[in-house]
């Protein structure tokens, strides 16, 4: 059932009124153990335990044919569990994205989840995929996390990552179902930097360190083997970001960057998007063609205090609508697993107990960015906190895009499903979402939503809602309605 319906006229509701060490691709910092929290307790010995994981499958555990993401659960306990106290999630801010059914699981027996995002296959599926890039993956029972697992990001496809009596290795023969077999050494290692990524007065002598043959890209672009072989040191005197990888015997490393911000002050963080120069104003540029929704891979890299914070590849596109047009302008990072990785772990804002990303904003001012660049954003930070709205979370950088300097930007939290889930800590599959009055739908689908306002023009006869600060809630059946009206035609409305 859809727990929550949301219409979006424009979220930036307040923006009007105001105007009256070093580390691979995907490496994000606060991969440790989890922050102490409400939800985690890791200090007990669990009894029921992650114990084998396929992350891509096209040969193992098949299901009426076809071939899914797999976990295999195990009791090392003595005794029988009731797996409906327990939860599985791959997000540690909603432990129980995906229950147990109501199975008793004897002691020394497999559980099988299928994480094929089809819930309608059965009890044992899961609505989520565990990406192929690499993520953490938990246990928790009755919404307390007591296990996790960091699935790599150099998991082979039709390999598994499971547990031994010494920790986790890799199983070239996946054994779902069964004690796990003969373990092998992960894949070849990534090249090693001279320099850890970060900001530095000098110009850089960078060399790379690896057992095996070394290629390189110094343009944002995805290394391959027809790329630079490295030879010798790499020369750095500018904004750059090194993408490279080892083959050896046959057999790659993952990609991993380092960036270096050279003979450059700032006392605000900043952020290096690497991308080709091709990318942003090429035939398909994202920067030329503001009509069209071009997107391409760069890097993103966040420094603070002179030391990189994470360095992760996602997606870059435009971001607004008349924004679009001006010389500053706003874009959307989306994190994929077909760049490296399908999130990113950070806790990128001090005021959010978030540290899970799907997408995020570089804001650039918009239609204000010839003004007071801030008037948005000071809006936002003045009601956050203080007021039952949500906004955005804002963080304040410095932006060098393609190598070039691009001002001040503001990095946001982005308006989405996964938004909506993360702060009303429900499911991202249960939200729709749609903008415009005339209820479109942007992700899900809106019939419940137009349902309700069909409903809701027979109370009033037709007549729209008189305009003023107003908060109102509504039934129809076991869904609440609650409806924000601010002095501007702008409104946000949440179903449960």
């Amino acid at each position: 059932m859809k727990h929550f319906i949301v219409l979006l006229l424009m979220f930036a509701l307040l923006c009007s009124f105001a105007a009256c060490g070093t580390s691979g691709e995907g490496s994000q910092g606060g991969e440790s153990a989890p922050a102490a929290d409400s939800n985690t307790d890791t200090g007990t010995a669990p009894e029921l335990i992650i114990n084998e994981v396929i992350s891509s499958n096209s040969k193992h555990a098949p299901v009426g044919g076809k071939y899914y993401d797999v976990v295999e659960i195990y009791n090392c306990s003595d005794k029988t569990l009731e797996l409906a106290d327990y939860s599985f999630s791959d997000k540690r801010s909603e432990p129980e994205r995906f229950r147990f059914p109501a199975v008793s699981l004897g002691a020394g027996e497999y559980y099988v989840i299928y994480c094929s995002g089809q819930t309608e296959l059965g009890d044992n599926h899961a609505s989520f995929k565990i990406s192929s890039a690499g993520e953490k993956i938990y246990l928790a029972k009755n919404g307390v996390i007591f296990e996790q697992v960091e699935v790599p990001s150099d998991l082979d496809e039709n390999e598994s990552y499971g547990r031994t009596e010494t920790g986790f290795a890799y199983f070239a023969t996946p054994t779902i179902g069964k004690e796990n077999g003969t373990v092998y050494e992960a894949a070849v290692a990534a090249p090693e930097a001279n320099y850890a990524s970060g900001v530095y007065a000098e110009a850089l002598t960078l060399t790379l360190s690896a057992e095996g043959t070394v290629y390189y890209t110094l343009d944002g672009s995805r290394p391959t083997t027809d790329s630079r072989v490295y030879t010798s040191p790499i020369s750095i005197t500018d904004v750059t970001t090194v993408r490279t990888f080892t083959v050896k015997d046959g057999n790659s490393s993952i990609i991993t960057a380092y960036t270096y911000v050279i003979n450059k002050t700032h006392d605000l963080p900043v952020v290096v998007l690497s991308i080709p120069q091709d990318s942003l104003t090429g035939t398909e540029g994202v920067l030329n063609h503001i009509e069209e929704n071009y997107e391409h891979e760069s890097v993103l890299t966040l420094i603070e205090d002179g030391e990189e914070k994470f360095s992760i590849p996602c997606g870059f596109r435009l971001h607004g609508n008349d924004s679009r047009k001006g010389k500053k302008q706003s874009f959307q990072l989306r994190f994929r697993s077909q760049y490296g990785a399908g999130k990113l772990h950070y806790p990128l804002f001090d005021n959010r107990n978030i540290d899970e990303y799907n997408s995020l904003l570089l804001k650039g001012g918009s239609e204000d960015f010839k003004a007071a660049m801030l008037r948005d954003e000071l809006a936002s930070a003045i009601v956050d906190g203080n007021t039952v709205l949500y906004t955005l979370a804002i963080k304040p950088v410095v932006l060098y895009l393609g190598g070039e300097y691009w001002g001040i930007y503001y990095l946001r939290e982005r308006f989405s499903d996964n938004y909506v889930a993360d702060h009303l800590n429900v499911s991202p599959e249960s939200v729709d979402i749609a903008e415009s009055t005339e209820a479109n739908a942007e992700s899900g689908n809106t019939d419940d939503f137009k349902a309700f306002c069909s409903k809701g023009q027979k109370m009033t006869n037709g007549r729209k809602p008189v305009r003023g600060k107003q908060k109102s809630d509504h039934r129809m059946g076991d869904r609440i309605f609650v409806v924000h009206k601010s002095m501007y035609p702008y409104s946000v409305v949440i179903m449960l």
